[in-house]
Protein backbone atom coordinates (compact mmCIF):
# COMPACT_ATOMS: atom_id res chain seq x y z
CA UNK A 1 0.00 0.00 0.00
CA UNK A 2 1.30 3.51 -0.90
CA UNK A 3 -0.36 6.26 0.35
CA UNK A 4 0.55 10.34 -0.41
CA UNK A 5 0.02 12.62 2.08
CA UNK A 6 -3.44 13.82 1.52
CA UNK A 7 -5.37 17.59 2.61
CA UNK A 8 -6.54 17.06 6.09
CA UNK A 9 -9.74 19.33 5.16
CA UNK A 10 -11.48 16.13 3.65
CA UNK A 11 -10.41 13.72 6.42
CA UNK A 12 -12.38 12.62 9.54
CA UNK A 13 -12.15 9.94 11.67
CA UNK A 14 -9.24 7.05 11.72
CA UNK A 15 -8.54 8.75 8.23
CA UNK A 16 -7.81 12.24 9.77
CA UNK A 17 -5.31 10.37 12.70
CA UNK A 18 -3.06 8.12 9.80
CA UNK A 19 -2.95 12.10 7.99
CA UNK A 20 -2.13 13.60 11.61
CA UNK A 21 0.88 10.79 12.05
CA UNK A 22 2.16 11.51 8.83
CA UNK A 23 1.98 15.35 9.44
CA UNK A 24 3.79 14.64 13.21
CA UNK A 25 6.49 12.56 11.73
CA UNK A 26 6.89 14.88 8.53
CA UNK A 27 6.01 11.93 6.19
CA UNK A 28 5.19 12.61 2.56
CA UNK A 29 4.67 9.05 1.23
CA UNK A 30 4.68 5.61 3.43
CA UNK A 31 5.02 2.22 1.76
CA UNK A 32 3.51 -0.63 3.77
CA UNK A 33 3.99 -4.24 3.12
CA UNK A 34 1.50 -6.63 5.00
CA UNK A 35 1.49 -10.41 4.47
CA UNK A 36 0.17 -13.52 6.34
CA UNK A 37 0.54 -17.63 5.68
CA UNK A 38 -0.24 -18.57 1.90
CA UNK A 39 -4.09 -19.77 2.40
CA UNK A 40 -5.03 -17.55 5.93
CA UNK A 41 -5.77 -14.08 4.70
CA UNK A 42 -5.34 -10.79 6.44
CA UNK A 43 -7.60 -9.49 8.37
CA UNK A 44 -7.36 -5.85 8.53
CA UNK A 45 -8.49 -3.82 12.09
CA UNK A 46 -9.52 -0.37 11.79
CA UNK A 47 -6.63 1.23 11.22
CA UNK A 48 -5.33 -0.69 8.27
CA UNK A 49 -8.98 -0.16 6.98
CA UNK A 50 -8.35 4.08 7.15
CA UNK A 51 -5.29 3.09 5.58
CA UNK A 52 -6.08 1.58 2.61
CA UNK A 53 -9.11 3.70 2.16
CA UNK A 54 -6.95 6.37 1.89
CA UNK A 55 -4.56 4.28 -0.50
CA UNK A 56 -7.47 4.09 -2.36
CA UNK A 57 -7.85 7.52 -3.20
CA UNK A 58 -4.24 8.87 -2.62
CA UNK A 59 -1.98 6.53 -3.38
CA UNK A 60 -2.61 2.72 -4.65
CA UNK A 61 -2.70 -0.96 -3.54
CA UNK A 62 -1.38 -3.81 -4.64
CA UNK A 63 -2.19 -7.41 -3.56
CA UNK A 64 -0.66 -10.70 -4.25
CA UNK A 65 -3.30 -13.21 -3.52
CA UNK A 66 -4.74 -16.94 -3.73
CA UNK A 67 -8.07 -18.65 -5.59
CA UNK A 68 -7.14 -22.47 -4.23
CA UNK A 69 -4.07 -22.68 -5.66
CA UNK A 70 -4.75 -19.90 -8.06
CA UNK A 71 -2.17 -16.69 -7.63
CA UNK A 72 -3.85 -13.69 -8.45
CA UNK A 73 -2.38 -10.28 -8.66
CA UNK A 74 -4.88 -7.31 -8.29
CA UNK A 75 -3.58 -3.37 -8.25
CA UNK A 76 -5.95 -0.26 -7.56
CA UNK A 77 -3.46 1.86 -10.15
CA UNK A 78 -5.33 0.49 -13.94
CA UNK A 79 -8.83 1.57 -11.97
CA UNK A 80 -9.12 4.87 -11.18
CA UNK A 81 -12.63 6.58 -10.07
CA UNK A 82 -14.50 8.31 -12.98
CA UNK A 83 -17.11 10.36 -12.13
CA UNK A 84 -20.18 11.03 -14.58
CA UNK A 85 -22.87 13.26 -14.77
CA UNK A 86 -25.19 14.57 -16.87
CA UNK A 87 -27.40 17.98 -17.58
CA UNK A 88 -29.87 20.09 -19.60
CA UNK A 89 -28.32 22.29 -22.18
CA UNK A 90 -31.46 23.50 -21.99
CA UNK A 91 -32.29 24.44 -18.28
CA UNK A 92 -28.40 25.00 -17.22
CA UNK A 93 -25.34 25.92 -18.30
CA UNK A 94 -22.09 23.84 -18.18
CA UNK A 95 -20.34 25.80 -15.67
CA UNK A 96 -23.63 25.80 -13.35
CA UNK A 97 -23.64 21.97 -14.00
CA UNK A 98 -20.20 21.42 -12.55
CA UNK A 99 -20.10 23.88 -9.73
CA UNK A 100 -23.53 21.83 -8.79
CA UNK A 101 -21.51 18.36 -9.52
CA UNK A 102 -18.52 19.72 -7.09
CA UNK A 103 -20.37 20.41 -4.53
CA UNK A 104 -21.82 16.94 -4.30
CA UNK A 105 -18.82 15.78 -4.52
CA UNK A 106 -17.30 17.44 -1.94
CA UNK A 107 -20.11 16.38 -0.04
CA UNK A 108 -19.54 12.78 -0.90
CA UNK A 109 -15.90 12.95 -0.51
CA UNK A 110 -16.02 14.52 3.23
CA UNK A 111 -18.95 12.01 4.27
CA UNK A 112 -16.40 9.23 3.23
CA UNK A 113 -13.88 10.92 5.80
Amino acid sequence: MYITRPNGDVLSGKKKKVLERMEAQQIRKIKETATSAKHEGIKPDEDMIAFMELATTNGRIDAVGYRGETRVVESTLPHPTIERTFYNQQKQSILSAMIEYSSRMVDKLIARG
